[in-house]
């Protein structure tokens, strides 16, 4: 059911883009927020019945745990040529 609403959504977000009225605005965001709020809406029965099976299917909510507390990497240093680190700053 979420899928067929973000496509609805990318629907009524073409339709905006393309004509730029307001009232087509108006359906486009109306869309945008029902899509937003099952989104919420299915990711919290999904953590409540994580919870409540957490007994039954400890691996499951571990993996879930694992998922949300993974550490993102950021932008990696520049290097030079010869493979050292640049010193951005002192130029």
């Amino acid at each position: 059911m979420i899928l067929l609403s973000e496509e609805k959504v990318s629907l009524m977000e073409e339709i905006y883009t393309n004509t730029r009225l307001y009232k087509d605005f108006v359906n486009y965001k109306k869309e945008r927020n029902l899509a937003s709020r099952e989104v919420r809406y299915a990711k919290k029965e999904f953590e409540k019945k994580l919870a409540t099976d957490i007994k039954r299917n400890p691996k499951s909510f571990w993996k879930y745990v694992r998922s949300k507390t993974s550490v993102k990497t950021g932008v990696h240093d520049l290097e030079k040529e010869d493979g050292t680190d640049a010193d951005v700053c002192a130029q």
